[in-house]
């Protein structure tokens, strides 16, 4: 028979052994699960890579478009202010206004100075007729 050091020893090393065993397949199944998270992590990522990059070349593609509204509109904000400033240059100025005015002026004594002549010659016309009738 065997010594019980022995069986102990071999009972030792069988649950050493057991021990190890088990300690391995678990740490399989860690590796295997820790394989797996980091698997969808990745293929997560990837997903959210296309649909960044999607979402970036949408947004480069509408920044392109509104850039180019902004020079449509100025383009016609130039045209508008290019013919604003040839009608104000077209448009009479301080001095021009002036002439027309002293102009104005100048009819406005002139009609006066008729009118004061066409009552003097209707006065005229007036005793003329008086005469005519009385004589």
């Amino acid at each position: 028979m065997m010594p019980s050091w022995q069986i102990l020893l071999g009972l030792v090393v069988a649950l050493v052994g057991g021990v190890w065993a088990v300690g391995r397949v678990l740490v399989g199944q860690y590796d295997r699960r820790l394989d797996e998270r980091f698997a969808a992590r990745d293929k997560t990522d990837s997903e959210r890579k296309v649909e960044l990059a999607t979402r970036l070349d949408r947004l480069e593609t509408r920044q392109a478009d509104e850039i180019d509204e902004m020079q449509r509109v100025d383009e016609r904000l130039s045209e508008r202010i290019g013919r604003m400033e040839a009608a104000l240059a077209a448009a009479p100025t301080k001095d021009d206004l002036n002439q027309v005015h002293s102009r104005i002026d100048e009819i406005a004594a002139n009609i006066a100075g008729l009118r004061g002549e066409f009552q003097g010659v209707a006065v005229t016309v007036s005793l003329i007729h008086r005469k005519m009738l009385e004589g």
